[in-house]
């Protein structure tokens, strides 16, 4: 079994998503050291061709919303694809903390870094630090930073990790990875002291996404130690809303000046799909609606 099948069939996220009770005991399947139950899934039948209705579906919907989306979603056991806009670029907020975790990774694989190594937030604050996020002056492990980083997207996490791998290495991340529509500019103020200007497409983030899936992005140990910190997201207002409670979602949402993105792998059992979606509403409510709605129709598809 791959690890995608694997994953549909028995993950759970760290947000509470519970499988529907059966009649009979499924059985226990350990993944990532968290023993979880397995409900089985009759596999779907997969389309030799892409019958074009997502895309259709997708189109219907967008062109009647307000503000701007850029939206990119892929089969991953299939042919079909569906974009909108998909090489318009937006600011990524956030959603620049995804190549920064795969250029530590990098690092990590190539041995210049540990994940078992401490690293230490900065003694006081001049920026916006989430709820459930890292205090001033915290010591963590890089893993631990990590899973701050994705999980409730902190900056503080994100910036002791910048300061460790280097801010050029994290600009220069985005060619490493085959973004070719997305840059990342770091503006160094002082040591663990930095602002972001990051910018890509939708499609640049889904192939990030479809490497990751396909292990291909840094390396397969790496790739999976990425995909269960994505599985561990707890900011769950946008592609998860409309989809079932116990579907396993792999993504990180980002906010920024009324852009509200949402992106990552939707583990449909024998259906699995990549999504991107930009989304800049006519308000940030609307956009995370119009993010919740796309995944919803990309949802439907899939499982009908």
């Amino acid at each position: 079994m791959d690890r995608r099948s694997f994953l549909a069939l028995a993950l759970l996220t760290a947000c509470g998503r519970v499988p529907a009770a059966t009649s009979t005991p499924a059985p226990t399947v350990i993944v990532s050291q968290k023993a979880v139950l397995a409900t089985p899934t009759p596999q779907r039948p997969v389309p030799a061709t892409d019958d074009g209705r997502l895309q259709r579906e997708l189109d219907a919907f967008l062109k009647e919303q307000g503000g701007n989306f850029g939206v990119a979603i892929r089969d991953l056991s299939g042919p079909v694809t569906a974009e909108f806009a998909a090489d318009d670029r937006f600011p990524l907020g956030s959603l620049f903390k995804v190549p920064l975790m795969a250029e530590v990774m990098r690092q990590a694989r190539a041995g210049t870094v540990s994940l078992k190594q401490s690293i230490q937030t900065l003694p006081d604050y001049d920026f916006g630090e989430p709820q459930g996020g890292v205090p001033p002056a915290t010591k963590l492990s890089v893993e631990e930073a990590l899973a701050a980083m994705i999980s409730v997207s902190s900056n503080a996490a994100a910036l002791a990790l910048i300061d460790l791998v280097g801010p050029d290495e994290l600009e220069a991340a985005p060619g490493r990875l085959g973004m070719a529509n997305t840059a990342i500019d770091v503006t160094t103020f002082s040591k663990g002291r930095y602002e972001i200007d990051a910018r890509a497409s939708a499609r640049d983030i889904l192939g990030l996404l479809v490497k990751l899936d396909r292990e291909k992005l840094v390396g397969p140990q790496q790739d999976r130690r990425m995909i269960d910190l994505l599985l561990g997201q707890k900011i769950v207002d946008r592609i998860p809303v409309l989809l079932p409670p116990d579907v396993p979602i792999a993504h990180k949402t980002a906010d920024l000046d009324g852009f509200t993105h949402d992106a990552g792998i939707v583990y449909l059992p024998g259906r699995p799909f990549a999504i991107a979606i930009l989304a800049q509403g006519l308000n940030p409510t609307d956009g995370k609606a119009g993010v919740s709605e796309v995944a919803r129709i990309a949802f439907a598809y899939f499982s009908g």
